[in-house]
């Protein structure tokens, strides 16, 4: 969201294969330690003209999947605007395939 809003974005449609992480901020509350996240997530969905966040299987969001578990392996945020990184570069051309 926070990449969106940097970048200009003012309709944003978020997909995860968590339905849980998608039921607390589609219901706009939360409990226990997400709590946080959820409640940072309601407030900057103030800051788009429109907004909807979508549950997804995880065959579909390979993309997603790669990135995160490279986030989680590295220990380090990254934002990359000029070149799609190899290690996902496969999960894209699958998905450009299918369409």
């Amino acid at each position: 969201m926070w990449l969106a809003q940097r970048i200009g974005c003012n309709r944003l449609i978020i997909e995860s294969d968590s339905l849980t992480a998608i039921e607390a901020v589609n219901q706009r509350e939360a409990f226990g330690p997400d709590v946080v996240v959820i409640t940072e997530c309601n407030h900057m969905r103030l800051e788009f003209a429109s907004m909807s966040c979508d549950h997804c299987f995880r065959e579909s969001n390979e993309v997603d999947d790669a990135l995160a578990k490279h986030s989680f392996s590295s220990r380090c945020s990254e934002v990359w605007e000029e070149s799609i990184p190899d290690f996902i570069s496969p999960f894209i051309v699958k998905d450009l395939s299918i369409i």
